[in-house]
């Protein structure tokens, strides 16, 4: 097995990889991220190798999501210990969109890469990210064809797809608005151990256009559902629950 360090102490406070970091994450990995390596709650460290049963569940996970389907991604319980919706922008309807707004905290994110932020004249939230995971925010924003209030599920699907389309340009993108962006690192999860690197690996490993939306999710309570209940929520809704799904790529 090839284990990969994803503690965040190793980070520059900018969500950056160090070189210790890279170098460790060098390590041409074809295997899939264990749920129970990841959530085990110990030092952090990501195993590689899975029994059969893991590589089962991955393998539907990265299916169902590569069909347009929702999937569920926990976190380390070290880390955030909290669990994501993840659904790539091709797939997603206004079903799923209300579906994540109810058992979600109802901020819907979108995940995308550098290119398509700039092309779209979306800017980073602040110029000083001084948040504690270096989580990469820009500036909320809108889709203008579509857009009656922007908070709808049917508006909100519309901008998440309006990423889709590199022949919208800045002048198409209200701001700010009711989706909020955020910027993955190149390197995916080789560089950053956040959802937001999830789904973007997620959308690589599948071999889609790199657009996806996430929801974190919350109990009843408003509080956010941990291992225990996501596990439970999983298994009644039928979605494949994983723990920070990807293929690791060689970094170099």
């Amino acid at each position: 097995p090839v284990n990969i360090n994803c503690d965040d102490s190793h980070s520059d406070g900018h969500g950056r990889a160090t070189e210790e970091r890279s170098k460790v994450c060098r390590a041409k990995v074809t295997n899939l991220t264990s749920f129970s390596a990841c959530a085990d709650g110990d030092s952090g460290s990501v195993t590689t190798e899975m029994d059969p049963q893991e590589r089962e569940s991955i393998e539907r996970a990265i299916s169902a999501f590569k069909d347009g389907k929702m999937v569920m991604v926990m976190d380390r319980l070290d880390r955030e210990n909290e669990c994501d919706f993840v659904i790539g922008a091709h797939g997603c309807t206004n079903k799923d969109m209300a579906f994540m707004i109810r058992h979600s905290t109802g901020i819907v994110c979108v995940v995308t890469d550098k290119k398509r932020l700039d092309a779209f004249g979306l800017h980073a939230a602040t110029p000083n990210n001084t948040d504690s995971n270096g989580t990469n925010f820009h500036v909320a924003t809108d889709y203008k064809p579509t857009t009656t209030t922007g908070v709808s599920a049917s508006d909100r699907v519309n901008t998440l797809k309006a990423f889709l389309d590199l022949n919208n340009s800045a002048d198409d993108f209200s701001k700010p608005g009711h989706m909020f962006p955020l910027g993955a690192r190149p390197g995916g999860l080789t560089e950053r151990d956040g959802h937001t690197e999830s789904a973007y690996d997620l959308c690589r490993v599948a071999g889609l256009d790199t657009v996806a939306a996430i929801a974190e999710m919350i109990n009843d309570d408003g509080e956010m559902m941990r291992l225990d209940d996501c596990k439970a929520f999983a298994k009644e809704h039928n979605i494949p629950l994983v723990s920070k799904v990807t293929v690791i790529a060689a970094n170099g």
